[in-house]
């Protein structure tokens, strides 16, 4: 726990802050799980803690305990974008001709497997384009 911290987060006598600051960059909180961003933007938006906590099946100490841990630094690093090596090959393998069948007795898997991969992989695809061009990289 940080030692500044450690105080306000679980006292209960602890006054409610209704909303965190407006001023929050959102680009930044894509390493953010969606329950973290979901928060945070009510937060923002001025919704009440104890109306968060509604909102979400929460208590409003749990409310108050994600948006203090959103300021604290991840041990590791955002989700991967790029699709994975068996994402890649299913895509190239698609792109050659290969049936979802065929592809699915290849790697020893159904069909509607090989599916939900081409769909996972096709999302990840968009994603790290989206990330490329918002970060200038285009």
């Amino acid at each position: 726990m940080i030692p500044e911290a450690a105080g306000t987060l679980f006292q209960p006598s602890a006054p409610r802050v209704g909303r965190v600051e407006a001023t929050k960059n959102w680009s930044l909180m894509e390493h953010l799980r969606p329950i973290e961003r979901c928060v945070l933007s009510m937060s923002a938006e001025g919704v009440e803690i104890d109306e968060i906590a509604k909102r979400i099946r929460k208590t409003p100490d749990r409310v108050e305990s994600i948006i203090a841990w959103t300021d604290i630094p991840r041990s590791r690093p955002a989700t991967r974008r790029s699709p994975s090596p068996v994402e890649s090959r299913v895509l190239a393998l698609l792109a050659d001709g290969e049936t979802h069948e065929r592809i699915g007795r290849r790697f020893r898997r159904s069909a509607r497997y090989i599916r939900q991969v081409e769909g996972l992989a096709h999302y990840r695809q968009g994603t790290e384009i989206l990330s490329r061009n918002r970060d200038g990289m285009d």
